[in-house]
């Protein structure tokens, strides 16, 4: 819980260096025009990656097919399309590489080696109390 409030200060003081640097170079109203841009950018790109998903995790299951990757694809661009609604720049470009196939690849890898690390532990630990 520490670890994740120290995540959420980090984020939120990076976020304010990045916009208050870009704000002086750049001035205040092409600033806020960059973050609210990105914003509606992300929003209709969302919607139109997760309307890909959907029409293929439809296509997946009518063949029988478990559509694991096409979830996992759905998982990213969600979490994408909300880091977009944050106002930030170190947000932005999080959710926007989430929200790009070629980039998603990267987030989709380290998801299943995270899952798949927490499964094995879990399974350890339950062979462990069985013995």
């Amino acid at each position: 819980m520490r670890a994740l409030v120290l995540f959420f200060l980090i984020v939120s003081v990076g976020e304010i260096a990045i916009a208050v640097w870009i704000g002086h170079l750049l001035g205040a109203l092409p600033t806020i025009a960059i973050i609210v841009i990105t914003s509606f950018f992300g929003a209709w790109l969302a919607k139109r990656q997760g309307l890909h998903v959907v029409k293929n995790v439809k296509q997946q299951l009518q063949y029988g097919q478990v559509p694991s990757q096409s979830l996992l694809d759905g998982l990213c661009i969600v979490l994408g399309g909300l880091l977009l609604l944050i106002p930030g720049f170190l947000t932005d470009v999080v959710g926007l590489l989430l929200l790009f196939p070629p980039t998603r690849v990267l987030a989709k890898v380290w998801v299943v080696k995270y899952v798949g690390q927490k499964i094995n532990k879990g399974a350890h630990r339950v062979h462990i109390k069985r013995s």
